[in-house]
């Protein structure tokens, strides 16, 4: 059916027919010749004078910023002037390895020396640090809430080591940070300096001994979470006194550390500036020893304010020469961190006038003339009557939920990676997140805010009714637990399977206990057949656990050889194999046992032995953003 007899069908009259377009006009008559061409226009100034190449200052002997030469600037005062000199700016995995050097034992009198930038630390950072993973070594480190600490120790037990932290914290901002000792081996012969000025010291473990602290690990600049600008990382064989500090601090501006007018020459001076580089042995160590230093992690240089119009005119080892383009003018030296002088050279001479122009050619043919009037258009149909309104459609449904942002620096809970067979997040609750429908019940829970913006169990022993086949798992075994310690544990268990210490029959075994019998130790303990106990503990945690801050713990099993690990890393060794537990259908899960137990954000249950990065990874997903990943 026509589109016509469609609308004659919905009650309109049919449409007339527009009469047609009239015929086309006639072809235009060809245009007249084009008139002649206009006067050429005069011809452009002349350029100004060549520009001279600035020379290469290493001839002239130059290259130190001096200013004897009074011609052009080198390129040593232009980046004096115009942009600092670049930083390295350490982040995550980014390390400076030196290799095994520079070793020192309990009569050592040393101090190692940093500029930082305050405002990027978060705690846990380790600027400069050489230790093996018993402890055995020395470090300077930024701790909570920010404060300056030096270690020195034989292994990592308060018992065999000493550590000492300033009281005040560093204030946002680049600093010169020192820390060094006199070779007695004591934490009274500690001192800290911060920008030239001793600080005043809280001593927390003053057992350092007799053993030996060299190793045979590299010595590295790093151990950053966030990016953090460092230059100028030194080592001197002396404790440097106060007045010698102060010379090296230098007012705030790096010095020549080997031309100080009472400090000794370091034995190790690693600038990490413009002249250093990512090639192997490429960070310069511009003391006497030649410990050069390579670049790991992804670390690199990176210029510190630099725009456009900065000048980055560093060659592949040296400066090099600048040859400026047509539109640069070169410099003129007024002195080092003095704004230089433009030198112009002399006009060129006017251009001469243009020829005139030649005649312009003859026009091109006129265009065809245009088409004739359309002609009148017909009268339109009458509108044809307007269907009835549709029903309303239906509500859409809602749309689902956006994921949450990212971690954005904030400490995350347990997920559900390696299908655990319990895990509990006590956030204001004591439900199974595992989908395995092991509630926690009874023990007079508390909870409360345990971390801005994290909610624990802050009190009570919460336990499950009775015996759970699903808890009770004498194989591989891995335990997580994200704790809050507020004073010193003192024989607590994170979590146990027994039966509460109630008898020594077979059927009362413990299948296992994680446990932190002190602020120094983590332990486990396991029985097999009747009266019978397989235990193991470990000595180990750096420095002992961190009251009032969030911490990852984690006991694993594996083939009954047990390991215990804090935030990421293995503390102490792993033990002998054990004895595989029996029995324990009369036990029960319990949490929370002990003198002062933890506050708990998360108690992660896996049957199964996870790997040593998995453990990591761990880490990484919950502690890691706001303490800092590990690789």
């Amino acid at each position: 059916m026509s589109f016509e007899s469609k609308r004659r069908n919905l009650g309109g009259p049919a449409l007339s027919r527009p009469p047609l377009r009239g015929p086309k006009g006639d072809k235009g008559e060809p245009g007249a010749a084009g008139s002649a061409g206009a006067a050429g226009a005069t011809g452009a100034a002349g350029g100004t004078g060549a520009l001279a190449a600035i020379p290469d200052q290493r001839v002239l002997g130059n290259d130190s910023g001096a200013t004897g030469t009074p011609g052009p600037i080198t390129v040593h005062q232009g980046l004096d002037w115009i942009d600092g000199p670049t930083s390295w700016i350490f982040s995550g995995a980014n390390v400076a390895a030196m290799g095994d050097v520079l070793d020192v034992n309990p009569t050592s009198s040393f101090t190692l020396g940093i500029w930082v930038d305050a405002a990027l630390f978060t705690i846990g950072a380790e600027p400069i640090r050489k230790y093996d993973p018993s402890g055995r070594g020395f470090a300077m480190q930024i701790v909570n809430p920010g404060k300056v600490r030096f270690y020195l120790g034989t292994a990592f037990s308060g018992s065999a080591g000493i550590d000492v932290d300033s009281n005040a914290t560093l204030t946002a901002g680049k600093h010169f940070i020192t820390v060094g000792i006199d070779g007695t081996g004591m934490a009274t012969g500690v001192r800290i300096h911060i920008d030239g000025s001793l600080q005043a010291t809280t001593v927390n473990h003053d057992a350092l001994g007799g053993g030996a602290t060299t190793n045979a690990q590299t010595l590295g600049i790093g151990g950053f979470s966030h990016p953090t600008t460092v230059q100028d990382v030194a080592i001197w064989n002396v404790r440097l006194t106060t007045a010698q500090n102060i010379e090296a601090y230098g007012a705030g501006a790096p010095p020549d550390l080997n031309a100080l007018p009472t400090a000794p020459a370091p034995v190790g001076w690693w600038r990490f500036d413009d002249a250093d580089s990512v090639a192997a042995g490429g960070i310069v160590d511009h003391s006497a020893g030649g410990h050069n230093a390579t670049a790991g992690g992804g670390l690199a240089p990176g210029a510190e304010g630099a725009a456009a119009g900065d000048i980055l005119a560093r060659g592949s080892a040296l400066w090099r020469t600048i040859t400026p383009g047509a539109a640069d003018l070169p410099l003129l030296s007024n002195g080092p961190g003095v704004v230089p002088s433009f030198r112009a050279g002399a006009a060129g001479a006017t251009g001469s006038t243009g020829s005139t122009g030649p005649a312009g050619s003859t026009g091109a043919t006129g265009a065809t003339g245009g088409a004739g009037p359309t002609g009148a258009t017909g009268s339109t149909g009458a509108a044809g009557a307007t269907g009835a309104t549709g029903a309303t459609g239906a509500t859409g449904a809602t749309g689902a939920t956006g994921s949450g942002g990212g971690g954005g620096g904030t400490i995350a809970r347990f997920d559900l990676t390696h299908s655990p067979a319990a895990l509990w997040n006590f956030n204001a609750d004591l439900t199974d997140s595992s989908g395995n429908g092991r509630a926690l019940s009874g023990g007079s829970p508390l909870f409360r805010e345990v971390w801005p913006r994290v909610v624990g169990l802050v009190s009570g022993t919460p336990a499950r009714t009775a015996f759970d086949a699903g808890l009770a798992i004498s194989g591989n075994l891995t335990i997580e637990a994200l704790c809050v310690f507020r004073v010193a544990p003192s024989a607590t268990a994170v979590c146990m399977f027994d039966d509460g210490f109630g008898g020594t029959t077979e059927a009362q075994n413990f299948l296992y206990l994680a446990g932190v019998p002190s602020q120094e130790l983590m332990d486990w303990y396991s029985e097999s057949g009747a009266s019978v106990a397989s235990s193991f503990s470990a000595t180990g945690v750096a420095y002992g656990l961190s009251i009032n801050t969030p911490c990852h713990l984690v006991w694993r099993r594996a083939s009954n050889v047990i390991t215990f690990w804090r935030n990421g890393v293995q503390v102490g060794a792993a033990s002998s194999a054990l004895t595989t537990p029996s029995g324990g259908t009369s036990s029960v899960f319990h949490t929370r046992f002990g003198t002062n137990p933890p506050e708990l954000f998360g108690l992660k249950i896996i049957n199964s032995a996870i790997t040593d990065q998995q453990i990591r990874d761990e880490y990484n997903r919950t502690l890691g953003p706001a303490f800092g990943l590990i690789p």
